[in-house]
């Protein structure tokens, strides 16, 4: 049993201190594979498609360590925690799943005991600590000092935020002791160390403690409900995807503004996309089955693809009206996700069975991983520069708006555009500035920017 605690806590131990400020670097992915690692070794039974599973999240686990645009990330990292919930779902005990609410229980169910053992690792450390150490003032002088760290966190900041002087000698660290470490990171150290404890012991704890699930929910409502108000939105997109196709294959230049057209209803169409996607699985969910209400479904996946399209027609004009940015490519990237959906939830309406929110999220993280790793914001650079070159020295709204160590490598190779120019002259000491980096804290982007930062004459 003592084993046990002292590999848990141990794996926590190492966990934090990769982790520990310095989550876009290698550290990162080495930090998940080590934890892929650990699980695989613990709990010893996996299914086929948890190695489909684990390698989505170690591909995710990568953008860390390749780009340093901290919204993709963070994206990542949250597919990531998703992804885990699912490896448990996949290897959970008799799972019984007869659609997609009693699909959704069983995540909350994974969310739910996980969450519960993880408390429980504070009572088993407790447990051990009572068997292997005998003097109980070191028992006590241990707890203090857990209940000390949460405290301590609160007062150094209340106190940080009153006296300026505090604050500087705790924020600029005891270089004379240890360098780089300061009062907030004594604390906060041992915390992250106590929550990678817990979250390691429920989350093994989930793999081997499974409650059997046999819960199904079965479709009660009438479907002539259903038939009712599916076959007026049909009559109604009927009506709008027409006018769209013959309003598309009609338009002007002159008569509507390529900006204006692009600009107006985009989102809306986008929304009622997502609407119609909701609609087909709430009618299949809770509506009895009737092949009158599979038509009229069919019909409204029919329009909804036509939607999709003109929604991606107008943002393509869109960005040729003015330029690419991070947001507008992550949209056309999602109209594609949105598409994918649209076509299990066809085969969801024919099968009316199956593992649909597992498709969304399997297809989600996918279709991520090749826009995370293909670093979107020098996509957006090297169209911009391919469709709108800008040559004021002004002209740099897009350059700024994205993060410097992802595009300031293939800027520099561009002497020839002005605003870029301007652009590289401008951070160029900003880069060189950027302390240099070891193992642990290498990053693919900042290590291209100061390379080509130090080659610049």
């Amino acid at each position: 049993m003592m084993k046990k605690f002292l590999a848990y806590f141990g794996f926590a131990v190492i966990e934090a201190l990769l982790l520990f400020k310095n989550t876009e670097s290698i550290a990162y992915p080495i930090a998940v594979i080590l934890a892929l690692v650990g699980i695989f070794y613990t709990v010893k039974h996996f299914n086929r498609n948890s190695l489909i599973i684990t390698g989505l999240i170690v591909m995710l686990s990568l953008s860390a360590m390749l780009i340093m645009d901290w919204t993709t990330i963070f994206i990542a990292k949250k597919l990531i925690i998703l992804l885990l919930i699912l490896l448990v779902v996949e290897n959970g005990q008799a799972l019984h799943v007869q659609n997609m609410r009693s699909e959704l229980y069983r995540y909350l169910i994974v969310v739910k005991t996980t969450l519960l053992a993880s408390f429980k690792a504070l009572n088993y450390a407790q447990q051990m600590l009572t068997k292997h150490i005998k003097n109980p003032h070191i028992k006590y002088i241990l707890l203090g000092l857990i209940i000390s760290l949460p405290l301590g966190s609160i007062v150094v900041a209340l106190l940080s935020s009153a006296d300026p002087m505090f604050a500087r000698i705790t924020e600029g660290g005891f270089g004379w002791l240890l360098h780089g470490i300061n009062l907030f990171n004594l604390i906060e150290l041992p915390l992250h160390i106590i929550f990678f404890y817990m979250v390691a012991y429920g989350y093994v704890w989930n793999f081997k403690h499974q409650p059997v699930v046999t819960k199904t929910y079965q479709a009660k409502g009438s479907s002539v409900i259903a038939i009712t108000f599916t076959a007026v939105l049909a009559l109604i997109y009927a009506l709008f995807s027409l006018i769209q196709i013959a309003g598309l294959v009609h338009f002007k230049a002159g008569q509507v503004n390529y900006a204006a057209f692009a600009r107006e209803g985009f989102f809306q169409l986008l929304a009622v996309s997502t609407l119609n996607l909701l609609v087909i699985i709430i009618s299949v969910e809770f509506f009895h089955q009737h092949k009158l209400l599979d038509i009229l479904l069919y019909i409204i996946s029919g329009n909804t693809f036509i939607l999709i399209g003109s929604s991606l027609t107008r943002m393509v004009l869109y960005v040729q009206a003015y330029h690419l940015t991070w947001l507008r490519l992550f949209v056309l990237w999602f109209l594609i996700v949105l598409t994918a959906w649209l076509i299990g939830a066809i085969i969801y309406v024919r099968k009316r069975r199956g593992l649909f929110l597992k498709f969304t999220l399997l297809s989600f993280a996918g279709c991520y991983v090749i826009f995370a790793l293909s670093n979107p914001n020098l996509q957006v650079v090297k169209y911009n520069m391919a469709n709108h070159v800008p040559q004021k020295p002004t002209d740099m709204t897009y350059y700024q708006a994205v993060q410097i160590e992802d595009i300031f490598a293939t800027l520099a190779r561009q002497p020839q555009n002005i605003a870029a120019k301007r652009f590289v002259e401008q951070r160029r000491s900003w880069v060189l500035a950027t302390p240099p980096q070891n193992l642990l804290h290498f990053n693919l982007a900042v290590y291209q920017a100061q390379h080509a930062a130090r080659s610049l004459k």
